[in-house]
């Protein structure tokens, strides 16, 4: 009677324990299923968010290599994300100085590691990988874990080439006469007072030639003011080509 008592009771704490471990495999096979799911709508909700903004974005490794391009960054390299992906980023992301279109190369991860750097020149020119080129403007900012190590940089840039094109011509359009090209007014006071700063602290001598357009007024009264403004780019043209 004993050894039944004792085979039952080993029998019962077995299934106990059976149903206990199938208790606690239920639960953690949950949790893990959901810690998955949350990583998951996690990392999606990132990858839409990074594919949704306007700003192109390439992410890579310690060595350098692409790890993750954005639509943008496709569209303004000429690498889709198959191609791009475990590529030097010197490769993709080709950069020349806009003035002296010397090359520029990019920061390795190593760099950025303290914190974000800007592109290398405040004149970058991308080339694209079909020759178009884009001014652009951005940024380049390390990677870092839960242990704060640094395990890549991700790269930030956008296109500026319309908004440079129209500062200059808004500075141009502020220093120069529209109607014969030549400096304004603002212009010529603004040279004329470095030139006078000049010759105060340099004691260099500089020249002011005044001429006046001699019955100037009569082309305008007989010929219409048509003609006086044609009369006055012919002669900017003159004075552009004799200076």
């Amino acid at each position: 009677r004993e050894y039944r008592y004792a085979s039952v009771s080993m029998l019962v704490l077995g299934a106990i324990a059976v149903t206990l471990c199938i208790i606690t495999a239920f639960f953690v096979t949950r949790k893990v299923v959901k810690t998955e799911s949350e990583l998951f709508n996690e990392k999606e909700l990132a990858e839409i968010t990074l594919h949704s903004i306007g700003d192109a974005v390439i992410t890579t490794d310690m060595a350098g290599n692409v790890d993750h391009i954005t639509p943008a960054a496709e569209d303004m390299t000429g690498w889709s994300a198959q191609r791009a992906r475990g590529v030097p980023l010197s490769r993709i992301f080709c950069t020349l100085d806009e003035v002296t279109r010397a090359p520029l190369e990019p920061m390795p991860a190593q760099v950025v590691a303290d914190g974000s750097q800007p592109i290398d020149s405040q004149h970058a020119l991308l080339l694209r990988k079909d020759g178009r080129e884009f001014l652009i403007e951005g940024s380049r900012a390390p990677i870092r874990n839960e242990a704060d190590e640094t395990i890549g940089s991700v790269l930030v840039f956008r296109d500026v080439s319309k908004a440079r094109i129209l500062a200059q011509q808004l500075s141009w359009q502020a220093s120069h006469d529209e109607l014969t090209g030549l400096p304004n007014r603002r212009a010529f006071e603004l040279l004329l007072q470095q030139h006078i700063d000049n010759s105060r602290s340099s004691e260099r001598r500089h020249a002011l030639l005044y001429i006046d357009l001699d019955n100037f007024k009569i082309v305008n009264d007989t010929c219409g003011h048509e003609s006086g403004d044609e009369l006055l780019r012919q002669l900017a043209g003159v004075l552009n080509n004799k200076l």
